[in-house]
């Protein structure tokens, strides 16, 4: 852990584990970084070793009580395919940049020749169609997937997953406050005044709707992110507050609202 005290490793779930009931890897994580930056250790994460942190709450107690092998069996095939389908989606996407660059590189005209330094590249402009495609083509294949798992609502409820019922007034009530309260984070709204064209954050008519809402569902999800890093949010109320509910579901039910209110 120190310099003077040699080198020592050791799993942070397990440790999580052993600190009680309520201890979860990210205090762990959260709190190795702390240690870290007042410089009482160095830290560092070994690829190798990793491992899956599952915590069980009341259904999940229940889906596990006297369940068959056959049944448990379903469940770890699941979880197989759904951790497969993440890696192919990772190699994807970097395919994906790949050829974006490619399409880039492949525009030869020189951008000396611009006549406002001011002025776009063509090549930057290609950069910025390309890019803005492939978030708006990711978007629709993600709520293509939420619809799909909202068939198949028995499935993700039996684990204590909950998709957004937008009939229910104590929700609406509930979940329209804590994104207000977000909208009005001084951390979120901050601008950054060194990246003129960097996306807005906010329910304004010149904001962006998807960024808006992704970000206020990674906080309510308890994701980090670079707008809110878990360091600076874990002990925010919000933090993970509605990692209950389904993230697209959610998602898409935020972006309703930021959308609503502009209406």
């Amino acid at each position: 852990l120190a310099y003077s005290f040699g080198v020592i490793q050791f799993s942070i779930t397990k440790c999580a584990y052993l600190l009680g009931p309520t201890a979860e890897p990210r205090h762990i994580y959260a709190a190795l970084r702390r240690l870290q930056d007042i410089g009482e250790l160095e830290l560092t994460f070994k690829n190798e070793g990793q491992s899956i942190h599952v915590r069980i709450n009341p259904d999940g107690l229940s889906f596990f009580t006297n369940r068959d092998d056959k049944c448990l069996s379903h469940l770890s095939t699941n979880m197989c395919h759904h951790f497969s389908a993440k890696d192919d989606r990772r190699a994807e996407k970097v395919v994906d940049m790949h050829n974006i660059m490619l399409v880039v590189s492949a525009n030869h005209q020189e951008d000396s020749k611009l006549s406002n330094k001011k002025e776009k590249s063509k090549r930057l402009e290609i950069f910025q169609e390309k890019i803005h495609q492939y978030f708006a083509d990711t978007k629709e294949e993600e709520l293509k997937s939420a619809k799909a798992i909202a068939l198949s609502k028995d499935r993700f409820l039996g684990l204590g997953v909950q998709l957004v019922h937008d009939s229910d007034r104590f929700f609406q009530n509930k979940i329209s406050a804590d994104v207000n309260m977000l909208l009005q984070h001084p951390s979120l709204t901050k601008p950054y005044s060194s990246f003129s064209k960097s996306i807005k954050f906010g329910h304004s008519i010149d904001c962006d709707y998807d960024y808006t809402s992704l970000s206020i569902t990674k906080i309510l999800h308890g994701i980090d992110s670079p707008r809110s890093p878990t360091l600076s949010w874990y002990n925010h109320p919000l933090w993970g507050t509605w990692r209950s509910h389904h993230f697209l579901s959610l998602q898409e039910y935020i972006e309703s609202l930021l959308e609503d209110n502009i209406g």
